[in-house]
C-alpha cells in the first residue's frame, strides 16, 4: 500500500492552498496520477490492445479494467500474470487487475 513520505506541515500547506486556488484535485504526494496509470498502461498492452480497453478506475489498489469485446477480455486474461507484474514494479500502489466486458 502506498504510504506518503513524513513531512512537516509547513511543506506540505501552500501547495495544497495553491491547489485549491487554481481548482486542480488535490492527490497525496506520490500518488499516481490517472494519466500516469493511462500511460503505463498503455506501455504495457499496446495502443492497439489499448484501444479496446478502458480504465473504470483504481479503488483499494485494484485497477478496473473495461473490455469492449470478448477476444480482447480473453487475451487480457492470458496476459494478466505478467501486466500486473509489471505495473506492480512501476507502480507497487497497484495491487489486483480486474477485467469487465461491455
Amino acid at each position: 500500500m502506498w504510504r506518503p513520505d513524513p513531512q512537516r506541515i509547513g511543506e506540505i500547506i501552500p501547495g495544497i492552498i495553491e491547489k485549491i486556488v487554481k481548482g486542480k484535485p488535490i492527490r497525496a504526494r506520490g500518488a499516481p496520477s490517472r494519466e500516469d496509470i493511462v500511460g503505463v498502461w498503455k506501455s504495457l498492452i499496446g495502443e492497439e490492445t489499448a484501444a479496446h480497453a478502458r480504465i473504470k478506475g483504481l479503488k483499494k489498489g485494484t485497477l478496473h479494467i473495461l473490455i469492449d469485446s470478448s477476444p480482447h477480455l480473453s487475451h487480457l486474461l492470458m496476459e494478466k500474470e505478467r501486466i500486473l507484474t509489471k505495473l506492480k514494479e512501476v507502480m507497487p500502489g497497484i495491487r489486483e487487475i480486474k477485467f469487465r466486458a461491455k
